[in-house]
């Protein structure tokens, strides 16, 4: 599972980082999560009674996110906040309990993924242009918890020697200095103005990241390149068929046989894998 401490919030994440885990409140904001899963958001709720754990994507609509985000980042922030003012240093109290904290945000976060990835309607715009900077701010401050990154850093001290003892596994150490460069990446040893003026520069780009994917995303509804059937020389059946039912489905009749080819993946990748005419391959791609 992506774990929202590792997380840059992108719209590339998808449901395959979905697991049945994720129903496993287990962290120091069970209380919290426990209530959110009893709710009404399908985000929220519990997903046991679904074929395979996986959401139920026919009761989600686009304004089940934003609530749902606020419940998730606050389980997430306190997950962290029990971390830092943890008494225990060692690895379990501290990275084994940072790897499995925000389980509800990463489920969240998942389906949000594969919504802002796939759906370009109005409302899913909105939201997703909403949420951007949100998600990156808490993004931000999930870095900059009190005491936090001072746990990080001493498990990150003490690595070579716990796996030299062996007290530790290679993954141990691993994930010490992992957890270690994502936080000085983030802007954890910077002074506060510094913090702050780095943490409004990922808000912007996740801004601008969020408007780019949108574009591209109505660049594809939009596109479509209107061939006839001889046009299509080398294109298996099935694609020829796609191809002439989507030039029918869009009300295309000239020329009489018309064919279109979308940028949707399932269209141009085999258009441009089979398409014996180079022009056309170049036109799409």
């Amino acid at each position: 599972i992506n774990r929202p401490s590792e997380l840059r919030f992108s719209s590339t994440m998808t449901v395959s980082t979905i697991s049945p885990a994720a129903d496993q409140v287990t962290t120091a904001a069970s209380k919290t999560n426990a209530a959110a899963l009893e709710s009404s958001n399908p985000l929220l709720r519990s997903w046991a009674d679904q074929p395979f754990h996986l959401p139920p994507f026919k009761s989600i609509e686009p304004c089940h996110f934003q609530p749902a985000f606020e419940v998730a980042m606050a389980a997430h922030l306190a997950d962290l906040e029990a971390i830092a003012a943890s008494h225990t240093d060692d690895f379990e109290s501290i990275l084994g309990a940072y790897d499995r904290a925000g389980l509800l945000l990463s489920r969240v976060s998942a389906v949000y993924g594969n919504y802002t990835s796939s759906l370009n309607t109005p409302e899913m715009q909105k939201v997703q242009t909403e949420m951007a900077p949100v998600l990156s701010r808490h993004n931000s401050k999930a870095y900059d918890i009190p005491g936090l990154f001072e746990k990080v850093e001493k498990m990150y001290g003490i690595k070579d020697e716990k796996l030299a003892s062996g007290e530790w596994t290679a993954e141990q150490a691993r994930l010490a200095e992992r957890v270690y460069v994502r936080f000085v990446r983030m802007a954890a040893k910077f002074d506060r103005a510094t913090k702050a003026e780095y943490a409004d520069i990922q808000a912007k780009l996740a801004s601008l990241l969020t408007q780019f994917m949108q574009n591209v995303l109505k660049d594809e509804e939009e596109w479509e390149l209107i061939l006839t059937e001889d046009d299509m020389i080398g294109c298996p059946p099935d694609l020829i068929s796609a191809a002439r039912k989507a030039a029918l489905d869009r009300n295309k009749t000239e020329p009489a046989d018309a064919h279109v080819v979308t940028l949707g993946r399932s269209m141009v990748e085999p258009f441009l894998s089979y398409a014996s005419r180079r022009d056309l391959r170049k036109k799409s791609f």
